[in-house]
């Protein structure tokens, strides 16, 4: 999971998408501590696709998570942002 700071420059971000790319790695996330976001890409035909999205505080579950392709362990937003109770 890449940490991205806000006010990452955008060109930087997309470099380093394209060195995933290049080398094939199947999947990525961003985490935003600043908007309590955490979003996940799968490589498909033609670039990487969003294959997940969450906020936190979430709106209508407990913030705890499970985010392709390891839906097997259980994730916990608070946790991940430093809000944990």
């Amino acid at each position: 999971m890449a940490r991205f700071e806000h006010g990452l420059a955008q060109s930087a971000l997309s470099d380093e998408v394209q060195v995933f790319k290049r080398r094939g790695v199947p999947d990525y996330w961003i985490s935003s501590p600043e908007d309590r976001t955490l979003i996940a890409y799968t490589l498909e035909v033609g670039g990487y696709h969003v294959i997940f999205s969450a906020n936190y505080p979430p709106d209508t579950s407990s913030g705890r998570v499970r985010v392709p392709p390891f839906e097997a362990a259980e994730i916990d937003l608070g946790f991940v942002f430093g809000i944990a109770v």
